[in-house]
């Protein structure tokens, strides 16, 4: 605990400048836990102030999210005009519930990827398996391969879900976390109002042009300008950095001096002229971080832990 605050001490909050080598080596002796590491990350956000780089990472992580209900409500419409795929009252069921099905397996199973393998992989892992599917999608020859795929961008849009919110709002300060995560959700109205306007432009026009084996119509085409905003997102994406935390808990504190580098010179180019010399800080953050007693025991009581949760979700706090 003396170590801590000597440590504490040292750091200057008013001088916001990128940690030299030397600051790296000088943090070498400081013992701390996870907490700690988590309480200093969420410091070193808070520093940041609020710029290019996190208007992008809503704007693409938001187009991305809205793939949700663009392709949810676009099934509505491809029922009713997909004419050459033999759809009828007996089978158009099927098409939401795999969406459904899908998205059930898939939250558990991504979830847990994206805590072994970070967040941002398996958010671009994600989003790209959603992109080929409803390229797929677009030239099915059969009601059948339309389900399959239904019940695969569904699995996508799972793992989208359980990584977009801890991805985004953790770049952010925690004064502007609530305001992140709103704008996130936001766009699945947006993306509704897309699918929407694009539906009432093309669906009204209907016309065949023969592909190989199946017919080009304008539910094709209606289906394939529904990827337009979701190919966007995924551009910008691939250009943001990865999640904090997860290299937090890596113990890879050069990781984090390169997050937080990247999203200096995003940022720098547009910044107001207040800002002009305003650089970010990173705390130093030992080498020797002491989180491996705390991981064995963790997979050590990994199956108890899980029964725990369950037992926690049967009780009724509001008897207690």
């Amino acid at each position: 605990m003396t170590n801590e605050n000597e440590c504490n001490d040292n750091y200057d909050y008013d001088t916001k400048h990128l940690i030299s080598d030397d600051e790296e080596n000088s943090g070498a002796g400081c013992a701390m836990d996870s907490n700690g590491l988590t309480s200093s990350i969420d410091d070193i956000v808070d520093n940041l102030k609020v710029g290019l780089f996190h208007y992008l990472m809503v704007l693409s992580c938001g187009l991305c999210f809205a793939g949700y209900n663009i392709y949810y409500q676009a099934i509505g419409f491809i029922i009713i005009s997909a004419c050459d795929l033999d759809i009828d009252a007996s089978n158009k069921g099927w098409l939401s519930l795999s969406l459904m099905i899908g998205f059930t397996l898939g939250v558990g199973v991504l979830g847990r990827m994206a805590d072994a393998y970070g967040r941002r992989k398996i958010f671009i892992f994600s989003v790209t398996i959603n992109l080929m599917s409803m390229f797929a999608s677009v030239f099915a020859y059969n009601y059948n391969m339309l389900v399959v795929m239904a019940a695969i961008i569904g699995c996508s849009h799972s793992g989208i879900a359980v990584t977009i919110h801890t991805y985004v709002i953790e770049f952010f300060p925690r004064r502007q976390r609530g305001v992140a995560a709103g704008s996130i959700v936001a766009f699945l109205i947006l993306g509704s109002l897309f699918s929407s306007t694009v539906a009432l432009i093309t669906l009204p026009h209907p016309f065949y042009k023969r592909i190989g084996g199946i017919n080009f119509s304008s539910w094709r085409l209606y289906l394939l300008i529904d990827i337009i905003p979701i190919l966007i997102g995924y551009c910008i994406l691939l250009f943001m950095p990865d999640s904090l935390r997860f290299a937090l808990v890596k113990s890879e504190k050069k990781s984090i001096k390169l997050v937080l580098d990247k999203i200096d010179r995003i940022n720098s180019f547009y910044k107001c002229s207040n800002d002009k010399d305003k650089q970010y800080q990173l705390l130093s953050i030992p080498d020797h971080v002491s989180l491996g007693d705390s991981k064995e025991h963790t997979n050590k009581n990994r199956f108890q832990n899980e029964i725990e949760h369950f037992r926690l979700f049967t009780k009724r706090p509001w008897l207690q």
